[in-house]
């Protein structure tokens, strides 16, 4: 990381999962975890990376509790809402999180068709991750205006 210092000018929140309640805890600027260990508990994917020790607790990636974690941006005046695993998730559960957001301020994010028969070949393998890096730029590309005209209206 380039820094150990939590973004000064980004209210940034990282959703973490505590291993031994299963309670979400969000940690932030001025919370008990340095800016390093929050990313680290918060990228803790189960059966991938071992949960993170933060003051004394352990803590896993917060999609334990969430694919989305929606709810911690309702109230926002634009929610770019990232969802790199949708096809993991029913269709029924994304819409009940993203009912909290007003919808013509929200823009999702997800793999297109082309990554999500990517992922099929093996989403853990890192010898294909190169393919869905290209696949993003390709998806990223083709979003870029739709995304723009989300933040700047």
């Amino acid at each position: 990381m380039p820094s150990t210092e939590w973004p000064p000018d980004l209210d940034l929140l990282l959703p973490t999962v505590e291993v031994e309640s299963g309670e979400r805890v969000v940690w932030r600027r001025g919370g008990a975890a340095t800016f390093p260990d929050a990313v680290r508990a918060a990228t803790a994917v189960p059966t991938v990376f071992p949960p993170v020790g933060i003051g004394g607790r352990h803590y896993m990636d917060g999609t334990a509790y969430s694919f989305s974690n929606a709810d911690l941006a309702a109230g926002l005046d634009h929610v770019l809402v990232l969802m790199p695993l949708r096809s993991l998730l029913s269709d029924t559960a994304l819409d009940r999180e993203l009912a909290a957001l007003d919808p013509h301020r929200t823009t999702l994010i997800s793999p297109d068709t082309d990554t999500v028969e990517a992922f099929k070949t093996g989403l853990f393998d890192p010898r294909i991750w190169i393919t869905f890096f290209h696949t993003g730029q390709r998806q990223a590309a083709a979003q870029a205006e739709e995304i723009a005209a989300a933040w700047n209206p």
